[in-house]
């Protein structure tokens, strides 16, 4: 990812947690997926059934680990 790309997806992705829950549903491309999962080694990402019909993005669970 690029770096105002990379700076973006960051923020969004701590601001989807900032209330303090640890699982979210967020619609993520595979790239995204691929640098979450390097970024948090605990978290715990599973593609939701029956999303899978965009090409670009699907939904994801997103489970933060501590």
């Amino acid at each position: 990812m690029e770096v105002d790309k990379i700076k973006k997806f960051e923020e969004f992705f701590a601001n989807s947690f900032r209330d303090g829950k640890v699982v979210r549903e967020l619609r993520l491309s595979s790239e995204e997926v691929e640098y979450i999962r390097k970024s948090y080694p605990n978290v715990q990402i599973s593609k939701l059934s029956g999303y899978e019909k965009n090409k670009d993005k699907n939904w994801y669970t997103v489970k933060l680990g501590r």
